[in-house]
């Protein structure tokens, strides 16, 4: 049977207390105070407090609220799904939960009854993915903004046959459990699954904003930044793990850089306004290269540590920040800034990693092998126009910032690279630099030229620099 119950973390107290209404909440979203006229909604959630099928639920709530519209309470009963309040689940012939369902966004939608034609085949949809959550596998898409926590989990069968398009019965004769035939309905009532046409397709693959997107496209954007998923929860400062140091030590031989005289750049760059209107991106590089003085300026205006702010240990939660001349998330600033030097005038080839506290370079790579497939990624990311002198790719300590945001770490760290290269793009104008951003990073060159755990530390982002090329 399916069945919807309230949330099992959702709190709530149909009188309202002194605020009128119905007053609930859930973590990470706070207390709301959820308007009830008629009453409607204060009996849908008494009905609800355990487990009641659609149409009886909706014959009961028109008898505790007369006063409601008949033809708005199953828009209620959606208005509660939406935000998380209401879940659906199957309810195996032992009372057991087998499998629970909850919309991730009011975005969603669930529609009961969307049966199938007789003989119709059924598929997955291409944004869905299942993943293992503890002991229980889930089932969950940004498309169709839902999530299905399968209990039993050898029920994951059945996502896994809709691979293909089937019938109903050729899906279930894949997935013998009791509770199959109720699970494959209700992804059909969330969205999760869909009839077919002639060719196999399903409406997503012809629909305007579907189309176009691919899974992994559709699971950064939707899945990190809320767009068809419920807002990442911000968390707060963790106390399953100690904050991540503010910097990483040096290990490796390191490199002073010369530092720039600010006082005379003050005096001798160009208005900012100039500098904004010149901007562009160059593709191609002039001879002699760029040099290391003039890496280490950009470094230094972008990325050094002006203050340095250490944590109290009598405040919870307190942690040891950083101030540089740009901005960056709660001052956590989780970007490494590694420098690959292919052709720069008194820097010897290699990979570096710059130190923001000393102004320095710190050897991370030497050898070739591991400089060439980062400029190679590089040179066919600009175009093949030139080969890059000097290449800033940016990785993010992503515990550094989860510690504090928790699920939207990720998104931060792409807001601080953005910051990061425009600031670069201008430093490089003012000083004379071509300059060009790079789009996807090779996670695995990077990974395999300095050693960093990609979980822990990997590309967010990356800029070229080089000398201007002649007029």
């Amino acid at each position: 049977m399916i069945a919807l119950r309230t949330a099992s973390d959702a709190d709530v107290d149909p009188s309202g207390g002194a605020h009128g209404g119905v007053l609930v909440s859930r973590p990470g979203t706070g207390r709301a105070v959820v308007p009830d006229p008629d009453g409607a909604v204060a009996a849908l959630l008494r009905l609800l407090r355990t487990p009641v099928a659609w149409e009886p639920l909706i014959e009961k709530a028109a008898e505790l609220a007369p006063d409601a519209d008949p033809g708005g309470l199953a828009a209620r009963v959606a208005r509660l799904l939406g935000v998380g309040l209401v879940v659906a689940v199957c309810v195996a012939d032992d009372g057991a939960e087998a499998a629970e369902a909850r919309l991730t966004s009011r975005l969603g939608h669930y529609r009961p009854g969307s049966e199938p034609l007789p003989g119709a085949r059924l598929r997955l949809s291409r944004f869905a993915a299942v993943r293992r959550d503890g002991d229980t596998a889930v089932l969950e898409s940004p498309a169709a903004a839902c999530q299905v926590i399968l209990n039993r989990p050898a029920l994951a069968a059945l996502p896994a046959a809709l691979a293909v398009p089937r019938t109903p019965a050729e899906a279930l004769a894949h997935c013998p459990d009791p509770a199959a035939a109720d699970l494959l309905q209700l992804l059909v009532d969330l969205g999760l699954a869909a009839e077919t046409d002639a060719a196999g397709g399903l409406p997503e693959d012809e629909a305007p904003g579907h189309a176009g997107r691919t899974f992994r496209d559709l699971w950064a954007h939707g899945g990190r930044a809320g767009i068809a998923m419920s807002p990442p929860r911000a968390g707060g400062p963790s106390t399953a793990f100690p904050p991540p140091p503010a910097l990483t030590p040096a290990d490796g031989p390191v490199r002073p850089l010369p530092r720039p005289d600010m006082a005379r750049l003050r005096r001798t760059d160009p208005p900012l306004a100039e500098v904004m209107e010149r901007r562009r991106s160059v593709r191609t590089f002039g001879d002699p290269p760029v040099t290391a003085a003039q890496v280490g300026e950009v470094l230094y205006r972008v990325g050094r540590i002006t203050t340095r702010l250490a944590a109290d240990p009598d405040t919870p939660g307190s942690y040891d920040r950083a101030l540089r001349p740009v901005p960056g998330a709660g001052a956590l600033h989780e970007l490494e800034y590694y420098v690959a030097a292919r052709r720069c005038t008194g820097l010897s080839p290699g990979v570096y990693r710059y130190d923001p506290a000393d102004h320095a370079l710190v050897t991370v790579a030497r050898d070739p092998s591991a400089l060439v497939p980062l400029v190679d990624h590089a040179y066919r990311a600009l175009g093949s126009s030139d080969v890059p002198q000097v290449l800033i790719t940016l990785a993010a300590r992503f515990q550094r910032l989860s510690w504090k945001y928790g699920e939207i770490a990720h998104t931060l760290a792409l807001k601080d690279t953005g910051v990061v290269i425009q600031s670069v793009y201008l430093c490089a104008e003012a000083a004379g630099l071509a300059a060009c951003a790079i789009g996807p990073a090779d996670t695995a060159a990077f990974a395999e030229a300095t050693g960093c755990d990609p979980l822990d530390q990997a590309p967010v982002g990356g800029i070229v620099l080089g000398s201007r090329p002649a007029p």
